[in-house]
């Protein structure tokens, strides 16, 4: 039993010592106050200084992957934009090709045959004389027809940005001044009534109707071709 007993004053003894303990603690908080406040103030201020840096490094972290995506799209348009021009800059090309071989192909004409534009001038000269002799016949019989007169007027042609389409009849003129990549066109267009409409995105098959001389005439973008920066456009008379 001499053992038992040392055993339970041990524990005895240490649960004493535990008792003492608290109560210096306790004395301890009671007489250094300002101490504890300051200790217990760093303490939380540690904890808030802890989690607030926890939050703005997530914060920057998410900034950067915004940025970081951000630049992965601007990366892709610029993509997007070279290769358009790399498919303007082929077409280019492919047009100079086509040009150059049309010029080779008329001067291999003209060295070969040089009176083919004599030729071209004489048949014009029959051709008119045919239409005043049928012409005077007409007169003579009491009646007077013309070969147009049942012919709507209609005129077309292309041409290139940074200048006009002017219709050599009416006058209307349309002049583009800039072709975007969505095959859009940015200009002016000028009708025989004096009215000016500046026009913006046009597209191929946009129109514009107006009137001269009491007959109705309707002026048509018809095409735009920003790869060769080229356009078409026309007048037609509109029957009544």
């Amino acid at each position: 039993m001499p053992c038992a007993g040392a055993a339970l004053d041990g524990e005895a003894t240490s649960y004493l010592t535990l008792l003492s303990d608290r109560d210096f603690m306790s004395n301890w908080f009671s007489d250094h106050p300002i101490t504890t406040i300051i200790s217990h103030t760093l303490i939380v201020g540690a904890g808030v200084w802890a989690v607030s840096a926890f939050v703005l490094n997530d914060n920057k972290i998410n900034l950067y992957k915004a940025q970081v995506e951000t630049s992965k799209a601007q990366v892709d348009n610029s993509k997007t934009i070279a290769e358009q021009y790399m498919q303007k800059v082929a077409g280019l090309e492919s047009e100079v090709a086509r040009l150059r071989s049309e010029n080779e192909r008329y001067l291999t004409w003209l060295t070969s045959e040089p009176k083919s534009f004599p030729a071209l001038s004489l048949k014009i000269s029959n051709l008119e004389r045919d239409l005043s002799a049928a012409r005077m016949l007409g007169q003579g019989s009491g009646e007077i027809q013309s070969p147009t007169g049942d012919i709507l007027y209609e005129f077309s042609k292309g041409f290139s940005k940074g200048e006009s389409f002017k219709d050599p009849m009416t006058k209307a003129v349309i002049g583009v001044s800039d072709i975007a990549s969505n095959f859009t066109a940015s200009g002016v267009v000028s009708l025989p009534t004096g009215e000016k409409i500046n026009i913006t995105s046009a597209k191929p098959g946009d129109s514009w109707d107006f009137t001269k001389s009491g007959k109705n005439y309707r002026l048509t973008l018809d095409s735009v071709n920003w790869i060769t920066n080229s356009l078409k456009a026309s007048v037609s008379e509109s029957p009544r």
